[in-house]
């Protein structure tokens, strides 16, 4: 099942989560006709030691939630703008009306009194600037890349790519002054980087920097660099833009 939700990790109290975020909000005000927001918890039956879902639980899991989002949206009476998994509880994130119909009434009329999963509503409050939202659910600008990144590697496997093989990886760096930016360029040598291109762009008028090295496009070697590449920019006052490359059919 395809998800509707962009995924990135991260840390939450010392915690490993997967945060899942429904993007098409992000660029708009909060809806104002959804000014409260709720919970739909659910415990997960088999975590691993991070808490996290089994693979085997995962898919009923993932069929079992999407069937309460589905009943919950219905009639455009919530919005599903999240989810949040650690600590052995799927926990989604519901913007809603004052006049919506009890989800947990909701829940009970589909399951009864055996649902799959323990499943519980909490948390509701009222929420008109979608502060959960945008505030917490919504990624820094690290964790943006991280599901970027994730996009990207998902578009590789899918098009038939085994990430196996090495192939060159171009990384795109921007700056606010040329000497940021040679500054940069300079330091680039040492990590076995080549610079494909440096230019002003017209529009933003930053200095941009193209730099390329052969890599795997795995989730582990990605990772690593990008998150080496998005710290070294920072130290040189730049921002980390991402990366792109070409598919390798085995």
């Amino acid at each position: 099942m395809a998800s509707r939700f962009n995924l990135y990790m991260t840390e939450i109290n010392e915690q490993t989560a997967w945060v899942e975020v429904e993007m098409r909000f992000s660029d708009k005000a909060a809806n104002t006709n959804y000014p409260e927001v709720y919970n739909v918890n659910i415990a997960i039956r088999e975590a691993d030691r991070d808490g996290l879902p089994k693979v085997n639980e995962l898919v009923i899991l993932e069929a079992y939630e999407y069937t309460i989002i589905n009943a919950l949206e219905q009639d455009g009476h919530s919005l599903c703008a999240g989810r949040v998994t650690m600590g052995g509880v799927r926990q989604l994130f519901f913007y809603t009306n004052p006049l919506s119909v009890d989800p947990g009434k909701k829940i009970a009329d589909m399951w009864g009194d055996t649902p799959a999963f323990e499943t519980r509503i909490t948390g509701r409050e009222s929420d008109p600037d979608w502060a959960y939202y945008f505030d917490f659910l919504l990624p820094s600008n690290e964790e943006r890349m991280q599901m970027l990144s994730r996009q990207r590697i998902e578009q590789l496997k899918t098009e038939g790519d085994t990430l196996l093989s090495p192939r060159p990886i171009v990384h795109t760096v921007t700056f606010h002054t040329s000497k940021q930016s040679e500054a940069f360029r300079d330091s680039m040598t040492k990590l076995r980087f080549s610079i494909e291109d440096h230019y002003v762009d017209e529009k933003t008028g930053d200095y941009v920097v193209e730099i390329c090295r052969d890599d795997r496009p795995d989730y582990d070697t990605i990772g690593d660099v990008t998150a080496s590449l998005t710290e070294l920019a920072q130290s040189f006052e730049g921002t980390y833009r991402g990366w792109q490359t070409i598919a390798i059919f085995a």
